[in-house]
């Protein structure tokens, strides 16, 4: 059978009255809301798409290039490129501000390696001056640690203890080239010099 709808009513008084029933297919009875429901549910999916389509194209847009192009610049940082930048615009949101932030930083190591390079640099230069000035004194020079070993001597000072070259004297106590009754002078002036 046909599954119905029934309404009832009755005409007259209560005792001996007329009652009417009528009867419609379910189908036929809701036939209009259905329809009506079904094309809410279509307009709902549809809008619930374009929405699921705006937060994508919006992430990829407002968040995705820009943690990109951070992540991009981050690798050449790592690398050992500090030229490399994220680059405006940078925008109002948190990872504008971590972009930004990220490239100020980058530039201040990269101000940091550059000063660090001229600081080499200088200590080189002032290192072959003290050489050459060491090498070309008319007098012997030697370097010594703190316990008096011999680092470095230059060519008066080979000369002078009759040797032909410096490995022969560095690595040395200062006391093997001292006659031995002035070893005991040398370690008092020694230990006041390094005081």
């Amino acid at each position: 059978g046909v599954t119905r709808l029934y309404g009832f009513t009755s005409f007259g008084d209560a005792n001996g009255g007329v009652f009417v029933a009528v009867g419609l297919p379910l189908e036929v009875a809701f036939a209009r809301v259905d329809a009506v429901t079904f094309h809410h549910l279509l307009w709902l999916m549809a809008v619930s798409g374009f929405v699921l389509l705006l937060a994508w194209v919006g992430s990829d847009i407002y968040i995705l290039r820009g943690l990109h192009r951070l992540l991009g610049a981050a690798k050449l940082v790592r690398g050992g490129n500090l030229q490399a930048r994220v680059g405006g615009p940078y925008g109002q949101g948190e990872i504008g501000q971590l972009s930004l932030d990220f490239d100020e930083m980058v530039e201040a190591l990269e101000q940091r390696e550059a000063d660090r390079k001229q600081a080499e640099e200088a200590m080189q230069a002032s290192e072959a001056r003290y050489q050459k000035l060491i090498e070309t004194s008319p007098d012997a020079v030697f370097l010594l640690d703190t316990n008096a070993n011999v680092l470095m001597v230059n060519q008066q000072g080979i000369v002078l203890f009759g040797y032909e070259r410096a490995e022969e004297i560095t690595g040395r106590h200062v006391k093997d080239f001292v006659a031995p009754e002035e070893r005991a002078f040398l370690d008092e002036r020694y230990k006041k010099t390094i005081e």
